[in-house]
């Protein structure tokens, strides 16, 4: 009878230890298979993010020394050191017949800067080049409070059926390409900032000054 009870113990023991054998390799494989699947997580993440940033256009380049050579001479290349040249590409829907810059103190413009490349064909490109006549503008007024230094330019052009537009405080000194638009009865100017990178258009503001 007693060795029928051991017997009977020793099958008792065997089998909870089977059964604890079994249970930690379970949580075992789970904890493997948890692991897994969190690295896998991990990675998917990662080459989501990578992938991400791959996809980003790049900003739009510029055109280089030479292709600038190739393009329509706007204006007269002095080689002076303030001059300025800067890419004009004609998207206004029509040709342009004259091109005029004056400082804003001044009322009237002058000259014909496409005077030798006229026309300026829709969607063409050009390279207008400036050299101002001066650095600044000063009001002499005997009002010490009116006094103030004032510098800008402006810039005109004409439609081959004669129609004149005006770009007020031509950036000369913030843009390296600019494209020539026109709505409407306005002309306006899309281009990139040179001091801030940002996209800049000036159509509200030209409407705000012919309103």
């Amino acid at each position: 009878m007693k060795k029928k009870r051991l017997g009977l113990l020793g099958i008792t023991i065997l089998c909870v230890s089977l059964l604890t054998l079994t249970a930690c390799r379970s949580n075992k494989d789970e904890d493997s298979t948890a692991a897994s699947s969190s690295t896998s997580a991990s990675t998917a993440s990662q080459a989501s993010k990578e992938s991400g940033s791959e996809s980003k256009e790049a900003p739009a380049q510029t055109l280089t020394e030479k292709e600038k050579k190739e393009l329509k001479v706007i204006g007269t290349k002095t080689g002076a050191k303030n001059e300025y040249d800067v890419v004009l590409s004609n998207q206004t829907g029509a040709a342009l017949e004259k091109m005029a810059v004056k400082d804003i103190t001044v009322s009237e413009f002058e000259g014909n800067l496409l005077e030798k490349a006229a026309p300026f064909e829709n969607e063409e490109q050009g390279v207008l080049y400036f050299t101002p006549t001066s650095e600044e503008t000063t009001d002499s007024s005997e009002d010490p409070e009116a006094w103030a230094v004032v510098s800008g330019y402006d810039l005109s052009f004409a439609t081959k059926d004669g129609q004149t537009y005006i770009l007020h405080s031509f950036p000369f000194e913030d843009a390296k390409e600019v494209t020539l638009r026109i709505d409407g009865n306005i002309a306006y100017i899309d281009y990139v900032s040179t001091t801030t990178g940002d996209s800049i258009s000036t159509l509200e503001m030209e409407k705000a000054l012919n309103e």
